[in-house]
């Protein structure tokens, strides 16, 4: 037996609810996402705040400079990438990188 989701409510007015029969399952990335310890996104946000950029622009600078080089790299950057890259949301705006 599949498993049904519970149906969504949409409030029709201050009293009375209906049920909408639209999914309820979340999109899901199609990427892995890693869960990072507290500690060190603070430490982030510290050194974001500090260096005045955006935690997301350093993380990635970061993380290129620890990997340049590695066999991690060489293989990421061998085999074609299936995720489309986002620009950074501050580039978008205008300001420099």
């Amino acid at each position: 037996m599949q498993y049904a989701p519970p149906p969504r409510y949409i409030h029709l007015n201050d009293s009375t609810f209906a049920v909408s029969h639209h999914p309820t399952t979340m999109p899901r990335p199609t990427y892995y996402s890693p869960c990072i310890r507290r500690n060190v996104v603070c430490a982030l946000y510290h050194e974001a705040k500090q260096r005045r950029q955006p935690m997301t622009r350093l993380v990635d600078e970061l993380l290129t400079c620890a990997l340049q080089g590695t066999m991690g790299w060489q293989i990421a950057h061998a085999a074609p990438c299936d995720v489309q890259e986002q620009p950074h949301p501050v580039d978008q705006r205008g300001s420099p990188p």
